[in-house]
């Protein structure tokens, strides 16, 4: 990690201790350059940069709001772009298989933005440590997925996607998927 401002880090560990879960809003990753050009080996590398980018610039009045959102980038104006010009993606990175952090973050990115749905959801399921899929890591993506369907039927979002599947994972998953 590049330096830090150790006091505007303690401050923010200190906000986040009395938290029981948080959520990391990075914002437009689109306006890293550095993001852009350089390709990852995983989402998570890709978001360890980001972070490590945006940490660096860290202040001590980062806002936390109530929801528990961490607003790493500065959004000090609301958003001056006709809302068809825009394409919102959000990526969740679930540390469990659980539709509950994906309605979570869903909930805070439309409050957030003020809009009623989002463009693409990508969601980086919890990987087993090896490259391996098996029957049981398949039935806990699949129970997620079907859930992550209901919101494409209900409006809140376009289309649904996943992040750092081998082919096996997605032909497995295309097999059982609706959407």
């Amino acid at each position: 990690m590049t330096s830090v401002n150790s006091k505007a880090w303690e401050s923010l560990v200190d906000r986040l201790k009395s938290l029981k879960s948080f959520r990391l809003h990075t914002g437009n990753i689109n306006n890293y350059v550095e993001l852009k050009t350089k390709r990852f080996k995983s989402s998570s590398e890709e978001l360890v940069a980001c972070l490590d980018m945006q940490f660096s610039n860290l202040n001590e009045n980062v806002k936390v709001s109530d929801n528990g959102t961490l607003l790493l980038s500065a959004k000090d104006a609301p958003l001056t772009h006709d809302r068809d010009d825009l394409k919102i993606t959000l990526k969740v990175f679930l540390n469990e298989f659980s539709i509950n952090e994906v309605d979570s973050a869903i909930v805070a990115i439309l409050d957030e933005l003020k809009v009623d749905s989002i463009e693409q959801l990508i969601i980086d399921f919890p990987h087993s440590g090896d490259d391996e899929v098996d029957n049981v890591w398949l039935e806990k993506v699949t129970t997620v997925w079907k859930e992550l369907e209901k919101l494409v039927q209900n409006g809140k979002v376009i289309s649904i996607g996943v992040a750092d599947f081998n082919l096996k994972a997605m032909k497995m998953l295309m097999d059982k998927a609706d959407y």
